[in-house]
């Protein structure tokens, strides 16, 4: 079975970066991670239309937007609601609203939740967020969930609602990855999720000094990982 793999940076993408990953990994990651906070937030961190959208094209990799208020998700729906209609927002003008109508109807948008600290979900949060996301006009933004395998808080706060996919993180050490490239599906490392949930995708290494990106396998499993991937939009390069 073919392995499709992403790349999640907080530096923009640039030829730099995907000749890296490819060379690494073996392959050509099919999409990488930028996140999307609101349209009026900056920082190299959040995509940048005018920087990225033709490197993305150029390469036919597609973006896999990442909503990261991290220090938020344990809050009240308020909170949630409020930042969900921001992320929303900001993707819609990021990709412009014909050009996803037209490409992209459906795009998922994984809310980063890091499982220490104030970054555990609430249900009430969730909750506020399911509804700012639907804030979004036609253009439908599927609400989906990063987080880690024993994040009990997070995963049981999310039964029961709307979840369109899980992707876990667990990687392996440094040393080890990188002697072992290019790394398989290894379900092992996904214990102890119960989460009710499919998941979609595994970040199984973290970015180095050597290597400004993560990696993530998307899951082998997927009964059509073709339909996953066509809610992550490629940008047209028009800027």
């Amino acid at each position: 079975m073919t392995r499709l793999v992403a790349i999640d940076s907080v530096a923009p993408i640039s030829e730099r970066i995907l000749a890296d990953a490819a060379a690494t990994l073996g392959q050509m990651p099919c999409c990488m991670g930028r996140y999307f906070t609101s349209p009026t937030t900056s920082g190299s961190a959040e995509y940048h239309r005018k920087l990225e959208a033709p490197i993305f094209a150029a390469h036919q990799v597609r973006v896999l937007p990442i909503a990261r208020q991290t220090n938020h998700v344990g809050g009240a729906f308020s909170y949630g609601k409020q930042d969900g209609q921001a992320n929303a927002a900001d993707i819609v003008a990021s990709f412009g609203h014909d050009y996803l109508l037209a490409n992209c109807p459906r795009v998922s948008l994984f809310l980063d939740v890091e499982g220490s600290g104030l970054s555990h979900l609430s249900r009430e949060y969730y909750c506020g967020w399911l509804e700012g996301l639907k804030l979004s006009g036609d253009v439908q933004i599927l609400p989906c969930c990063y987080g880690i395998p024993g994040d009990s808080r997070t995963w049981e706060a999310l039964r029961g609602q709307e979840c369109h996919g899980v992707w876990l993180s667990h990687p392996y050490v440094d040393a080890w990855v990188e002697q072992h490239e290019p790394v398989q599906w290894a379900p092992s490392m996904l214990a102890p999720y119960a989460g009710e949930h499919d998941i979609v995708a595994w970040q199984y290494r973290f970015g180095t000094n050597d290597h400004l990106w993560d990696a993530s396998i998307i899951n082998p499993a997927l009964a059509d990982a073709t339909e996953f991937l066509q809610t992550l939009p490629v940008p047209s390069g028009e800027i």
